[in-house]
């Protein structure tokens, strides 16, 4: 991919092996790395597995809910096919800096290269995803807020703070949710990527020009189908299984804890887990959000009647072994569908017209 070599990839990358040390460290500078190997090594294989079933029932109804879009536009691409593109592009944008940048562009072209969907639709459907996702997003940090305001207000009195910050739960969902709002009305219009044709051929670029040629009818489809959806009364309903799929994340955080015998009830995991992972998404230059993960857990975890450091590390550590499988599952899968065939499409690159 040459995209790998432009500017804001190097930066990213610098970035991420200045900050990923630091906030390790800052996190875990005071371990006991073998207490930590031994509490890995009590969790047992049988529990570790069941350990896994979260994430996957998160993989798997994010998967429908992202099928969903399609079935909008009046496609079928198969279930397995999404699963597998998911799956590959997660572990995409877990290995690089700016890996979500690098996982959403390449999503569309996957799906039309094995389905035959058009492009323009998986741009659609991609937009339409991410809609539901922050507005699922944003109800997921409400309930954080509401359910585990007693362990976000402790966790920012030991951090030095005001636990007045824990608001900040509150104010993300609403920000979120304000963003979420804002991009679907802009979209709905149905001239979006038009008018952003428009004003970058203003650009005296040759080079620019012929690629806005290139692309042309496809962004008039992709804006056609961008209306079909976000007009949708079917849309808004997808948000239902992406909260599913962020309160199975919750489940597994709180079950690891339970197994690790840390004291903490579902709300309290589920206020810690809604801004972890916030932080996450955020510091998009750090890989995996490697870093930020451990130093959130450890600033909301560790102190007087929940977990140790060592405790915390060993939480840390089953999260990330847990994505490691993950990532192997994805390369598996990036390497399987861009082996297969292409699959021959009679479907033209056209918005499909959907009832409301």
């Amino acid at each position: 991919m040459s995209e790998l070599s432009t500017p804001a990839f190097g930066r990213g990358t610098r970035a991420a092996l200045i900050a990923v040390p630091v906030l390790l460290y800052v996190a875990f500078r005071n371990v006991d790395v073998h207490q930590v190997g031994r509490l890995v090594r009590d969790v047992g294989p049988g529990a570790a597995a069941l350990l896994l079933l979260p994430s996957l029932g998160a993989a798997l109804v994010e998967t429908l809910a992202f099928r969903g879009t399609f079935r909008l536009l009046g496609m079928e691409p198969g279930f397995g096919l999404l699963l597998r593109v998911r799956v590959a592009t997660e572990a995409l944008g877990a290995l690089l800096p700016l890996g979500t940048v690098w996982a959403e562009a390449v999503r569309p072209a996957l799906i039309a290269h094995h389905d035959g969907a058009p492009v323009s639709a998986g741009l659609a459907a991609g937009a339409a995803r991410k809609y539901v996702l922050g507005l699922s997003q944003a109800i997921y940090l409400m309930l954080g807020f509401v359910l585990g305001r007693r362990a976000l207000e402790a966790g920012f009195v030991r951090l030095g703070g005001s636990p007045r910050l824990a608001l900040a739960a509150l104010a993300m969902g609403g920000a979120i949710l304000g963003a979420a709002e804002l991009g679907a009305h802009t979209l709905r219009g149905g001239r979006t990527l038009a008018r952003i044709s428009a004003a970058l051929r203003r650009i005296p670029s040759a080079r620019i020009r012929r690629v806005l040629d290139d692309v042309g009818t496809s962004t008039g489809a992709a804006d056609g189908a961008l209306r079909a959806l976000f007009t949708s009364h079917g849309l808004r309903a997808l948000a239902a299984p992406c909260l599913a799929a962020w309160l199975l994340e919750a489940l597994e955080t709180w079950a690891i804890l339970r197994v690790l015998s840390v004291p903490i009830g579902p709300g309290d995991a589920l206020g810690i887990e809604t801004l972890v992972v916030l932080a996450r998404q955020l510091l998009i230059f750090l890989p995996g959000g490697l870093g930020a993960l451990e130093l959130g857990y450890a600033a909301f975890l560790v102190g007087p009647g929940l977990a140790s450091v060592s405790a915390c590390a060993a939480f840390v550590l089953l999260k990330r072994l847990r994505e490691l499988l993950w990532l192997a599952a994805g390369g598996a899968a990036l390497v399987h569908t861009r082996a297969r065939p292409s699959v021959p499409s009679a479907r033209a690159d056209l918005a499909p017209s959907v009832p409301s």
